[in-house]
């Protein structure tokens, strides 16, 4: 299928949870650039930094891109092996297993990709592609989404036909490829090099012109994605020494719109070096068809930030299995479950505000796209019956037409707690309040508190006033379902409160 036929596919309403390829890996692209927002692309090196994205996701109600570069896939494998070539190779295949395992369990699709690929790494790139091929044969999906291949520095004819041969391998399996165009300054994981820190530097900026020879090599073969360089570097830079200039994306699509008289933006473009950038930037760089930016450097120091904390908050308790002076026991503290939980909460906190700046909270595929509360719970907004559609309804229309109220504790149970297989009683001990408070409520026998509310909003950061208005909004309808003595005025009433 050609890069424009998966351009067109129509976005299905709903994507199974888990890992997405094909089509599905397509429509998911379509809806975030339709949408006007992009996914964090977060690089990991463990179970503890991918779960920690995963809950992250689930929580904010996002789909997700997880990705490895050949170090982070060494590092999973264990730095223990001597051969480092197989351990970045079984590192990755063990690490898409995990993820493939877990993923649909969060309730979010996942797009599973590998990092920057130089020259010396194609091999690496191919054993996954081989990997890929056994496992469609078995189960019928690869292992991945999809690979990048980073052969930005060298010629660009040189650079498109070796992701023509690749793009090859990968579009039968249903695998897309991500391609770099311009060099992204700073290094990632040994890939890469250090910009001069001009603002004018030429290698920063990627020419619309090589996106457009790319597109008319690439298109005819497959699905692939464009890291085009606009001034991004990976990495955290003081200000004032890289000048990022959108333009340049806006440009490429440009050229290759008029060029080929397609819709706008047909290209998927991806933002390698997000850490750091100002959130002006970011929302410029959506409107010119980024679906994807990179996250690694931000989300190392907020792991790593956590840990220390929790390490200067407990000093004693990583000098002494037990306090020479007092007698008391640390187990609890230097417990790896203990702080390595942290290092994963302040992981995923920084994702939070990733997923906000890239407008992604919320709009997961696997699910229909409503708030918490919607009184609709169909994913279609409907426009209700007025004037003689309301006059004719029957008794049985006027008690079946639409649907019942949710109450508040029934939004609590599915959409809040149920993603994060948390508990009523885990979620009683984080907020502070009896145990039997919150499992009355999200059992639907008891109401929405203002205090519970105020509790609720600060630990899902969400505003008092949603609880409460869904609450209001709950006992307003049971009122006038109970009070109301003509049936076509309770389906009127219901009506107004649905939609108006």
């Amino acid at each position: 299928m050609s890069q424009n036929d998966l351009s067109r596919s129509d976005a299905p309403v709903r994507l199974k949870p888990g890992v997405v390829t094909g089509d599905d890996y397509v429509a998911l692209l379509a809806a975030c650039k339709a949408g006007g927002y992009a996914l964090p692309a977060v690089n990991v090196i463990g179970t503890n930094s991918i779960n920690a994205t995963l809950e992250a996701a689930a929580r904010n109600k996002s789909d997700v891109i997880i990705q490895l570069s050949n170090a982070g896939a060494r590092f999973f494998a264990g730095e223990g092996m001597a051969d480092k070539a197989e351990a970045r190779t079984l590192g990755a295949i063990s690490a898409a297993r995990h993820v493939h395992l877990l993923a649909e369990h969060y309730g979010v699709c996942v797009v599973l990709h590998t990092d920057h690929a130089n020259r010396e790494l194609i091999g690496w790139v191919d054993a996954l592609v081989d990997a890929s091929t056994r496992e469609r044969e078995a189960t019928g999906r690869p292992l991945f989404s999809s690979h990048m291949l980073d052969l930005s520095e060298e010629p660009i004819d040189d650079n498109l036909a070796e992701c023509e041969r690749m793009l090859k391998r990968l579009a039968p399996l249903g695998m897309s490829l991500e391609i770099e165009l311009g060099v992204t300054g700073g290094e990632e994981d040994g890939i890469g090099q250090e910009h001069d820190g001009a603002a004018d530097n030429p290698k920063l900026y990627t020419q619309p012109e090589d996106v457009l020879q790319a597109y008319e090599r690439l298109s005819p073969l497959g699905h692939f994605t464009v890291a085009a360089s606009f001034g991004n570097v990976h990495g955290v830079y003081s200000p004032g020494n890289v000048r990022l200039r959108p333009e340049i994306l806006r440009n490429s699509q440009a050229l290759v719109a008029e060029t080929h008289n397609t819709a706008p933006n047909p290209l998927d473009l991806v933002f390698h070096g997000g850490s750091g950038s100002e959130t002006q930037k970011i929302e410029e760089a959506l409107d010119y068809g980024v679906f994807k930016m990179n996250i690694d450097t931000d989300t190392q120091f907020a792991f790593a930030n956590a840990v220390g904390r929790f390490v200067g908050d407990n000093p004693r308790a990583f000098e002494f299995q037990v306090d020479p002076d007092s007698g008391k026991p640390y187990k609890k503290q230097y417990n790896p479950r203990a702080w390595l939980r942290k290092g994963e909460q302040g992981m995923a906190d920084r994702l939070d505000q990733a997923f906000a700046d890239l407008k992604a909270t919320g709009k997961t595929l696997t699910k229909d796209q409503r708030t918490p509360g919607d009184a609709s719970r169909s994913g279609v907004r409907r426009s209700p019956p007025v004037g003689p559609d309301v006059a004719a309804c029957s008794r049985n229309h006027a008690m079946t037409g639409f649907l019942p109220p949710a109450h508040p504790g029934e939004i609590l149970r599915e959409e809040y707690l149920a993603p994060l297989n948390m508990s009523a009683g885990a979620l009683a001990k984080k907020l502070g309040v009896p145990r039997t408070r919150i499992e009355r409520l999200v059992s639907e026998q008891s109401p929405v508190t203002p205090d519970t509310a105020l509790r609720l909003a600060k630990y899902f950061r969400t505003s008092p006033e949603l609880w409460l208005n869904m609450q209001g909004g709950y006992d307003l309808k049971r009122e006038a379902a109970a009070k109301a003595e003509d049936p076509k005025c309770v389906f009127a009433l219901f009506n107004f409160i649905l939609w108006d």
